[in-house]
């Protein structure tokens, strides 16, 4: 897998990881072993098979498409991130990018466009953009984890928010399998107004960014950073905090493979 991330398993069907004694935080260890055994990782497919369209095994896949997300699942991943935008006729498009300008034969931006002209467009793979609800519908059946962000809340009014998270409900285990990241703290405030017991994650787009543990909001599950921007000390201050740290980074290597990695309080 090209693209792929690690997160661990959660522990807990909402808020911070606890899975002590009356709710006390589960003891944290730093160790090499216990953050990196596979038991206490998940493998998360970026864009399913990862960005761009590639060749697999003589076949090609694109990412954000259903046939990418399956491949991702069924070589072992444990799950797969994916993005979604609102058409202008209030569906919703499951596509990394705010255009259909890099990835498929249309043109425009996806918010500018009806859903029946986005369904007419094909990925290079040949593969069509799939909508919010053909993934959860067609992805239902392989469980899995799902990591589903949202780059700009402001497009979406309540209603669309609501009409997510219900949707996304039909996923087995959802409140312990589904993360909502964004980089934008009103969206993932809205988001927890509308469903409080929602996994939500704050992340940093800068190589050294990072914020303030003792300003985070208690409701956030997991803090999303560059790895050159993570050091020991402050992967601790969350870990005693009750947050996860997911790390991102480039792989040295020829395909220039991305990695990202999280670390949760019990791993």
């Amino acid at each position: 897998m090209a693209m792929v991330g690690f997160f661990p398993i959660p522990t807990s069907s909402s808020g911070a990881a606890y899975g002590g004694a009356a709710g006390e935080p589960r003891a944290v260890s730093t160790s090499s072993q216990a953050v990196c055994e596979r038991d206490h990782v998940l493998v998360m497919a970026h864009r399913g098979t990862g960005s761009g369209t590639r060749s697999i095994g003589g076949r090609t896949f694109s990412e954000n498409t259903i046939p990418a997300f399956i491949k991702a699942l069924r070589d072992g991943a444990d799950g797969f991130d994916a993005d979604c935008w609102p058409t202008a006729d209030g569906r919703i498009a499951t596509h990394h990018d705010d255009t259909l300008d890099r990835m498929t034969d249309g043109r425009g931006r996806i918010g500018g466009r009806s859903w029946a002209q986005i369904a007419s467009v094909r990925n290079a793979s040949g593969a069509t953009i799939p909508s919010f609800e053909t993934v959860v519908t067609a992805m239902r059946g392989y469980g899995g984890h799902r990591q589903q962000e949202i780059k700009q809340g402001a497009l979406f009014s309540d209603p669309l928010l609501r009409h997510m998270i219900e949707v996304v409900q039909q996923v087995p285990d959802a409140y312990d399998r589904v993360l909502y990241p964004s980089s934008e703290k009103m969206t993932l405030r809205r988001i927890h107004a509308i469903a409080p017991r929602i996994r939500l994650g704050l992340i940093k787009r800068t190589t050294t960014g990072r914020p303030a543990i003792e300003v985070l909001p208690e409701w956030l599950d997991v803090v999303l950073i560059d790895l050159r921007a993570a050091d020991g000390a402050y992967v601790r201050q969350a870990l005693d905090m009750g947050y996860e740290v997911s790390v991102r980074g480039w792989r040295p290597s020829p395909s220039s493979e991305r990695l990202s990695r999280s670390v949760r309080p019990g791993s």
